[in-house]
């Protein structure tokens, strides 16, 4: 078969796989706090290029580290949307969320 670089139990994992989750983990949260040290620049400009990279970038590796959960979690699917059989309609109609 073809090379696995994640495994697909949630209860056990390739020491590739650890360094990616690790990488991806740090490497977010630096790049958060560099988004801190950019008032730094003097070009607004370059701020708004550089501030949008930096931004894609965290949402990449956040993506990343998500996808992997989901392969090993097979039960993890979230959706934007509520499931089919949630009440729907005004706050009156609620199903005991409301005050």
């Amino acid at each position: 078969g073809a090379v696995q670089y994640i495994h697909p139990s949630i209860r056990a994992q390739y020491i590739g796989e650890g360094a990616l989750m690790g990488f991806c983990s740090v490497m977010a949260a630096l790049l958060i706090v560099y988004l801190e040290k950019l008032h730094k620049i003097r070009s607004p400009m370059m701020i708004r290029i550089i501030g949008m990279f930096v931004l894609f970038m965290v949402v990449v590796f956040a993506y990343k580290i998500i996808q992997v959960y989901q392969f090993k979690s097979q039960w993890y699917a979230p959706s934007f949307y509520p499931p089919e059989y949630y009440i729907r309609g005004p706050l009156m109609r609620d199903q005991g969320n409301s005050l």
